[in-house]
């Protein structure tokens, strides 16, 4: 018995021990805990998101297609980023496969994932709300929740939250309408016109999968299309292109100014015009594209002039190029090709007939594709601890952030291109269609999340596709990247799902933490306590409870 108890023993002990030793030491849990590695934070949720898509979409496309699992890994996650380049041939995938893609585009889709943190912030509202009306019963009975409601701080609650279950409804509105309304004029003029009806045959893609395919791919600004030569076939339709042209900007590129031209159009029709005067005055508290009227203003203008100059120097390079069509067609080619290249990727020209000096261009074009809104996002994100100095040195910071942004993008694309180079040495030797501004240039599309490719000769898939495997996951990696840069991050009011009112006590006590770790660095310890107790501000926050009238939240 006692031997057999000593065993007992002997075990536990060593259990024990082995326990202790595999736990992790607390001064490295403690530094990661103040370096915010475990912190769960907006960009780390959206980012995983595309990977998880990613990864469960290159699952099922590997349980349909016979395909290996990097082309589909590759597939799936050019389509989850708006990329739409491609290793495989994507119109000749069955049509259960195009399906699953379209379905991960729409997932991908930039208007789409706007109300994601419009979603939370609702959710924290509401649920808010609910303990704050138990609390008053309990304490002091509905009249005092309801003296309490018209003060002008609950006020502000109130018409935040109308101003955040509109722009839910817009928000959802717009995806419908901008991807349905294109739907029904595509499907209505390929079934109806007879050179559409032809182009179509030849490629034995109906009417109706081509107008439904079509409408999103072209407002999420993806690229893909059902057809091995991209839009080439439709060069001298008029109709589809310039339909095309109105899908893609108002699916990204112009889409905070088509957002605010639509509320300030609403506005006029409603009686109870407090949201809406929110959403113009305010609109960056709730969402991370509604700009105020300066920005909104900046960004259109800078995007015609940016068309303008893309539009000259095709004109002027590459007009002898284009062949013997006539001169309305090579216009309008130039003014989609325009439009296409910076952000969407649909080509109607052959690249192969470009001119250096073009491709140079449109090199460029993509690189600083998301430049203007992603510098509009940072510019006027509303950070409450940085509001008054950002206010005074906007210069200042736009300038720190265009380096900032500079730095990063040319850190990541160099390194990716060194390392892709490197894993593709034997057929830059051999192979004289490989050379180093074809993989640069892959890369740079694949970042700005364009889709563009200079092909290889013979080959209907992006140039990619004669990449090694590891050359095909950085890209991947890349893609995901540039999907995510210039993503705000926490600490934007946008995100962060968190009260008007209560945005002012979070902003007090971290005045407060700052001014005494100031004294404590002078003073010590002591110090520290007297700075707080002096400011008069507890160092924890309770869960954020907006407080608003009543009748206001049952309303809505």
């Amino acid at each position: 018995g006692s031997l057999h108890f000593q065993t007992l023993l002997f075990w536990r002990r060593f259990v024990h021990g082995f326990a202790n030793t595999m736990k992790p030491s607390p001064r490295w849990v403690d530094f990661l805990h103040r370096h915010g590695v475990f912190k769960l934070t907006f960009y780390r949720v959206h980012f995983s998101y595309f990977i998880i898509g990613s990864l469960v979409g290159s699952g099922l496309l590997c349980a349909i297609e016979d395909i290996a699992w990097v082309d589909a890994y590759f597939l799936s996650t050019s389509c989850m980023t708006q990329t739409g380049l491609t290793t495989v041939n994507f119109s000749a995938l069955n049509t259960a496969s195009q399906v699953l893609c379209w379905l991960l585009v729409i997932m991908g889709s930039y208007t789409l994932l706007l109300l994601l943190p419009l979603l939370v912030r609702l959710y924290r509202y509401r649920k808010a709300y609910q303990e704050r009306e138990q609390n008053q019963i309990l304490r002091a009975g509905s009249r005092t929740f309801f003296e309490q409601s018209r003060h002008h701080e609950l006020y502000a609650d109130v018409v935040e939250y109308e101003a955040v279950v509109l722009l839910i409804k817009l928000v959802i509105g717009y995806f419908l309408v901008f991807q349905l309304v294109p739907w029904g004029m595509f499907w209505a003029y390929t079934s109806n016109y007879g050179p559409a009806q032809d182009i179509l045959d030849r490629y034995d893609v109906s009417a109706f999968w081509f107008a439904s395919f079509h409408s999103v791919a072209a407002f999420s600004n993806s690229g893909l299309t059902l057809f091995p030569d991209n839009l080439i076939p439709w060069a001298a339709d008029r109709f589809v292109l310039l339909l095309s042209c109105v899908s893609i900007v108002s699916g990204q590129s112009l889409l905070p100014v088509f957002l605010r031209l639509i509320i300030q159009m609403l506005r006029h029709f409603t009686s109870n015009k407090s949201p809406y005067d929110y959403l113009l005055d305010h609109g960056r508290n709730v969402t991370t594209h509604l700009f105020p009227a300066r920005e909104s203003l900046v960004l259109a203008l800078l995007w015609i002039f940016i068309q303008i100059v893309e539009f000259i120097c095709f004109i002027g390079f590459d007009w002898h190029r284009l062949g013997d069509i006539s001169t309305g067609q090579k216009l309008l080619d130039g003014f989609f090709q325009a439009v296409s290249t910076r952000t969407a990727g649909f080509n109607i020209i052959d690249f192969g007939l470009l001119s250096h000096t073009m491709l140079l261009l449109y090199l460029l074009f993509m690189y600083i594709s998301s430049y203007p809104l992603v510098i509009t996002v940072r510019q006027t994100a509303v950070v409450e601890e940085e509001r008054s100095a950002r206010s005074q040195h906007t210069s200042r910071y736009f300038q720190r952030t265009l380096r900032t942004l500079l730095f990063r993008d040319i850190f990541l694309l160099y390194l990716s291109w060194f390392a892709i180079t490197a894993a593709e040495q034997s057929q830059l030797d051999e192979d004289g269609n490989f050379d180093m501004f074809n993989i640069l240039f892959e890369i740079i599309s694949g970042y700005g999340t364009v889709g563009l490719s200079v092909g290889y000769p013979g080959s209907t898939t992006a140039f990619a596709a004669r990449w090694s495997r590891f050359s095909q996951l950085v890209l991947c990696v890349v893609m995901l990247f540039g999907r995510h840069r210039g993503l705000p991050h926490s600490i934007d009011t946008a995100v962060n799902a968190i009260p008007r009112t209560e945005r002012h006590k979070i902003e007090m006590v971290r005045r407060s933490q700052s001014q005494a770790r100031i004294v404590a660095n002078q003073n010590g310890a002591e110090g520290v306590r007297r700075a707080m107790s002096d400011q008069g501000f507890q160092t924890e926050i309770q869960h954020p409870v907006p407080r608003s009238n009543t009748d206001a939240f049952l309303r809505l």
